[in-house]
């Protein structure tokens, strides 16, 4: 797939926690998903294990927690959901970020960077071709990147900034990395999501819970 930013070479020359970091930013970014879309009994659930991601890119996480949580991600049934026309696809895909992160934390892996951060782009670039109207269009092998609509451009920047932040850091841990910065600028993109997540249920007949 053809990326608008390159997230697997700074994830190769970024250090283990940088990676889970990346991923904690991207799950954080999209967990307006969840909390809009997703089972409305396992919210707070869903905000502990938000909560341990972050641990784990500080490298506070219990390694014991980490894998009971993949256990109970593993049988989420929104990871089962592979209809996209679905609201559950998409809090799936909330909960596979979170489970990417913690994966990450106990085996990490550039590509897991890159996953999320594809993932994160994917999502918003659907939810900006559904409010522009769910035009068909086809990009063929050679031709230029269509241009990114709002979402998906606010996505791009705030993994710009967590990007930046790694490469700065270099192949250090996150000691010098400022978590509650990363995670400020990815709540931001989480606040646009849930404010465009109305419009795009309304264009889905989906059922929103209020923010």
């Amino acid at each position: 797939m053809s990326r608008y930013i390159d997230v697997i070479e700074p994830m190769r020359q970024a250090s283990d926690q940088s990676i889970v970091a990346f991923c904690a930013s991207c799950a954080e970014q999209a967990a307006s998903l969840y909390r809009g879309l997703g089972n409305a009994e396992f919210q707070e659930r869903f905000e502990e294990l938000l909560e341990l991601c972050w641990e784990a890119a500080g490298g506070r996480a219990d390694e014991d927690d980490c894998v009971e949580a993949l256990e109970e991600l593993e049988v989420a049934p929104e990871l089962d959901e592979d209809d996209s026309d679905r609201q559950e696809f998409y809090a799936g895909h909330s909960l596979a970020l979170i489970a990417g992160t913690l994966a990450a934390s106990m085996r990490p892996d550039p590509g897991k960077g890159e996953l999320s951060g594809q993932t994160v782009e994917t999502v918003l670039s659907e939810f900006d071709w559904v409010l522009a109207g769910s035009v068909p269009r086809v990009v063929r092998a050679g031709d230029p990147l269509p241009e990114a609509g709002s979402l998906h451009t606010a996505a791009l920047d705030a993994q710009r900034t967590v990007l930046e932040a790694i490469r700065d850091n270099g192949s250090g841990g996150t000691g010098d990395l400022d978590l509650t910065r990363l995670r400020e600028v990815s709540r931001e993109l989480a606040a646009e999501i849930t404010r465009a997540l109305p419009d795009v249920a309304a264009h889905r007949s989906w059922d929103v819970a209020e923010a």
